[in-house]
């Protein structure tokens, strides 16, 4: 039975300390068409992610920010590997000729169009990738380039060691930055 802000078809039950379980999530659809995320209630959505983020845990995939999104989306199309540590200095994602790729992510947000894209250690990282995604994360924008670009357009911070780096229309268009097209994967249809 649905509550109300809970679209028909789909039944969510979260529950703490029952069992073995410490929660519980159950979703389902009406047939197998996928419930839209549009008319899912606010805690249910995040109930959602919650149990995903925990499933990710237990499968030791860290995803805890836009910056790990973009890494699974950068390793999936380079055909590479993420880092093992949340610290690995310098790079995110490993090539299997072992060029080391160093990811960054950023989201325009409504009224703040952040155009810092972050640091860049020389000498840790042997391709650069930044991500920018459209203020409703439904669009993204990614491009890829070597340190000798990002030593032409970022700022050396003397305290960080590294190059401090802003996405500008000069950058993207400079004929060494290459577009790289990565693909958001749909939710899957609910069970």
């Amino acid at each position: 039975m649905s509550r109300p802000g809970q679209p028909e078809g789909l039944d969510s039950v979260v529950r703490l300390g029952e069992g073995d379980e410490t929660c519980r999530l159950n979703m389902r659809s009406v047939g197998r068409n996928p419930v839209p995320l549009a008319d899912v209630a606010d805690d249910y959505l995040a109930a959602l992610w919650f149990h995903a983020a925990a499933e990710l845990q237990r499968r030791r995939v860290k995803l805890w920010h836009i910056g790990d999104f973009v890494e699974i989306l950068v390793a999936r199309k380079l055909r590479g590997t993420r880092a093992t540590s949340n610290v690995q200095a310098g790079y995110d994602v490993e090539l299997r000729d072992r060029t080391r790729v160093q990811v960054k992510a950023l989201v325009n947000r409504p009224g703040n169009v952040r155009t810092s894209v972050g640091y860049f250690t020389p000498g840790t990282y042997d391709l650069a990738v930044v991500a920018r995604f459209s203020e409703t994360l439904g669009e993204v924008d990614a491009w890829t380039f070597g340190p000798d670009v990002v030593e032409d357009y970022a700022r050396w911070h003397e305290d960080r060691r590294a190059f401090r780096l802003t996405l500008t229309q000069k950058l993207t268009r400079d004929p060494r930055v290459q577009p790289l097209t990565l693909e958001i994967p749909a939710p899957p249809p609910a069970p």
